[in-house]
């Protein structure tokens, strides 16, 4: 079965799916379908690794029912963990399952009782199918309409007869790419290249829509909005690449809307949308954003709300207060405001290349000081004081960088990169391009600059590793002006138009003996990347590339080949404690305070040195303190609800619940994660928690006594409750109670 159709079908499975996948491209919707699967039937997804699944591979009683995943990692590396499944494949699984792995040799053929589900190789024989699936997950204009006319299907005809067989990604590419080129705006009749070039349009689902709510802010024009996400969504666009689109799809409309005047605008589908209006929906956009992604790591993080329910909230929110342009439409909201205003692009690796975020606070405060009579909007511009919002350059021949590693001992916890540095130093082989993948603020930039530092050192002895520091090279590296160091953000819309002149130069020797090439992003232009990549190809010895990655299996293959590839490693225990102490007094603060702040910052330097930052000028010393600043007293305040709701003290523990968090969705998450952890008897997974070890055993015991009370096993007790807590239907202080109430019954063995 192709994985179009198990994703057409969407039918509920038994017994186990071995996914095999070639570029990944419909992953995030094969997990999307696999979490709807599982709320369907009432039951979780639980992710397992290849040795727990094989433990409990035949476990029909599990502690959480639902669907198993089994995601295995790159060819080379799951061939042992595939070698302990693959006898198991023969007998059924306890539960349904999923395993999904990237195609490789030693995985062909069929397994009895298996379900394979495979990314297809476009052929002529499956083109046509693959075609209408692209257009019913479209989120261009027409796309259904355009399928299915002559034109269209004679052009892919002829187009997969030359290629013969391509990968799904390049017919995205080229059914996405023939639409915009090849069809009519007005009418969307597709004319075959010979026939008409209507030149390029502005065919943005997204940007029409937004632009139609604006204008009508009626119920159909917002249900078409929320299509035109969802429709992205189901495409498998991540939640930051939607939070992206949501701000530039409004920085579009506001440019559009304030150059009109508040005239006609039709490609834009405005008629009466004020700028002050459109300034509006782009503040609560930007807000919004990082309610839909407030991490741009950790995309297996629990999400705060889903995200067309947040899309519906901010479409909600801008209809009641658009009421009020006169007065203050933002009120109740400005310290969101100032925090989002604050908010730096990709926290800790000090990056000066623009982002969605920071064009759209530009425009905004462009467009509102040309409107400096109406008070909420100076006030906007007085919540963005910190907040430096222009860069105009691609590559920066250095980067501003304070507080750059001066020497390779100053590294703490990268023994892995380290080691293959020197390596290279030693052979004096640098040619091979070498990749860091890890999340914002996890240090790989700052390594990297390190290595290019030190490749650049006039003055460093031959086989060291260390940069002299004090040479032209070094002293020019420091003040970001370093001759032979380019950086570049691959995530530039121009970026391939505005990098060709250097493209050009890599061909040839430059006046240095050494260039090092930063491309950070790669995954989020492959145009630009394949570029790049005919450059590695040539025999030009003197650049060394280094690549930058959050995730490495989104970047193409064909530079994963070519890169020596490391995982740049959180710091935790030691480590962790040993960088924080470069910036904190240990004579002052407590040492579960630096705990905190490494469990806090998911043990990533860029997260811990912003947060030992914010110690610092509050000196919260203390492990109280530091809670109260970071915003995570919801750990001490959800334990003690729960043990008034399991000691049965009903009144009370009613008022704890509404005051462990003014959000109630909130109160929901923190309640989960407080029960998780006293299954574990005080394990540490959340900040919060930290120091509370003692009274979440209390929890525990309590609700094993409550449990012997009802007669019950403590696991059934635990998973009514962990059941109850899990709905959904919370969505304000109300119905927060009544969930509070029938808790209550729940433990008194009422429910």
């Amino acid at each position: 079965m192709l994985d179009i159709e198990f994703l057409t079908k969407r039918d509920p499975f038994h017994g186990t799916v071995f996914y095999r996948y070639r570029s990944g491209i419909l992953r995030p919707a094969i997990f999307d379908l696999i979490r709807e699967l599982s709320d369907r039937s009432g039951g979780i997804c639980s992710l397992y690794e290849s040795d727990d699944l094989a433990l409990n591979w035949s476990n029909d009683q599990p502690f959480f029912p639902g669907i198993r995943i089994c995601d295995l990692p790159a060819p080379q590396a799951a061939r042992p963990l595939f070698k302990r499944l693959k006898p198991l494949l023969s007998t059924p699984p306890g539960e349904p399952t999923i395993i999904l792995m990237r195609a490789s040799a030693y995985h062909k053929g069929k397994f009895p009782g298996v379900l394979l589900v495979e990314e297809p190789v476009i052929a002529a024989e499956n083109i046509a199918d693959v075609l209408r699936y692209l257009a019913n997950t479209s989120d261009l204009a027409d796309a259904n309409e355009i399928v299915r006319q002559a034109a269209f299907q004679k052009y892919f005809r002829n187009w997969i007869k030359n290629e013969e067989k391509v990968g799904l990604p390049d017919l995205i590419k080229e059914f996405d790419r023939s639409i915009l080129a090849y069809s009519e705006p007005d009418s969307s009749v597709f004319n075959l290249p010979n026939q008409a070039d209507p030149g390029p349009t502005d065919r943005s689902l997204v940007v029409r829509a937004l632009g139609q709510f604006l204008d009508a802010q009626d119920a159909s024009a917002r249900a078409e909005l929320l299509r035109a996400f969802g429709l992205r969504k189901n495409r498998g666009w991540s939640n930051q690449e939607i939070a992206d689109d949501l701000l530039i799809a409004s920085r579009k409309v506001l440019m559009r809307c304030c150059s009109a005047s508040g005239h006609s605008s039709p490609k834009a589908g405005l008629k009466s949308v004020s700028p002050e209006a459109a300034i509006l929906w782009s503040t609560l956009a930007l807000m919004s954003a990082n309610q839909i992604a407030p991490d741009r790591t950790d995309a297996g993080q629990e999400e705060r709300l889903p995200i067309l329910l947040e899309l519906e909230h901010l479409c909600q929110d801008f209809v009641t207060r658009v009421a009020d342009l006169a007065d203050d439409p933002l009120a109740g909201r400005w310290s969101e405001l100032r925090e989002a205003c604050r908010q730096e692009p990709d926290a800790g690796d000090d990056e000066t290349v623009i982002d969605p975020r920071a064009a759209l606070l530009h425009t905004m405060l462009v467009e509102g000081a040309k409107r400096h009579w109406l008070e909420w909007l100076n006030k906007i511009q007085r919540s963005a004081v910190a907040r430096s919002t222009q860069a105009d350059v691609v590559f920066q021949c250095g980067t501003d960088h304070a507080d750059d590693l001066n020497n390779f001992g100053e590294v703490i916890g990268q023994r892995r990169i380290v080691e293959e540095i020197r390596r290279r130093f030693k052979e004096d082989q640098h040619k091979r391009p070498l990749l860091l993948s890890g999340p914002p603020g996890s240090g790989k930039r700052s390594l990297a600059r390190l290595y290019a530092k030190s490749l650049l050192c006039e003055d460093r002895p031959a086989t060291s590793m260390e940069p002299c520091g004090s040479c032209v090279s070094c002293r020019d590296f420091s003040r970001s002006s370093s001759f032979g160091y380019l950086e570049f953000d691959m995530g530039r819309p121009d970026i391939l138009e505005t990098s060709r002149e250097k493209l050009y130069e890599f061909r040839f020797q430059g006046f240095s003996e050494r260039r090092a090439v930063l491309l950070k992003d790669p995954d989020r232009s492959d145009a630009a990347t394949d570029a790049f990549l005919k450059t590695m190809e040539t025999k030009n010895t003197i650049s060394t590339y280094i690549v930058l990655a959050q995730e490495e299996r989104h970047v193409r293959a064909a530079a994963l080949s070519r890169s020596a590839r490391f995982r740049v490693q959180k710091l935790v225990g030691p480590d962790a404690r040993r960088l924080l102490a470069r910036w904190l007094p240990s004579d002052r603060i407590d040492s579960e305070v630096m705990d905190l702040i490494a469990l806090h910052g998911d043990g990533r330097p860029g997260l811990m040195w912003h947060l030992s930052q914010l110690v610092m000028r509050r000196s919260a010393w203390t492990l109280a303190g530091a809670k109260a600043l970071f915003d995570l007293e919801w750990g001490e305040r959800t334990v003690r609800y729960l043990r008034a709701l399991l000691g049965e003290k009903s009144e009370e523990a009613q008022a704890l619940l509404q005051e462990i968090d003014s959000d109630p969705v909130r109160t929901l998450h923190h309640i989960r994660t407080v029960m998780y952890a006293s299954v574990t008897r005080g394990a540490l997974s959340e900040a919060a928690l930290l120091g509370l070890k003692g009274t979440m055993t209390d929890v525990f015991d309590a609700l094993g006594q409550r449990a012997a009370k009802q007669g019950i096993p403590l696991e059934t007790l635990w998973g009514r409750l962990a059941a109850h807590w899990r709905q959904d239907d919370v969505i304000d202080g109300p119905s927060l109670a009544a969930a509070g109430r029938e808790a209550d019954l729940i433990v008194r063995g009422v429910r």
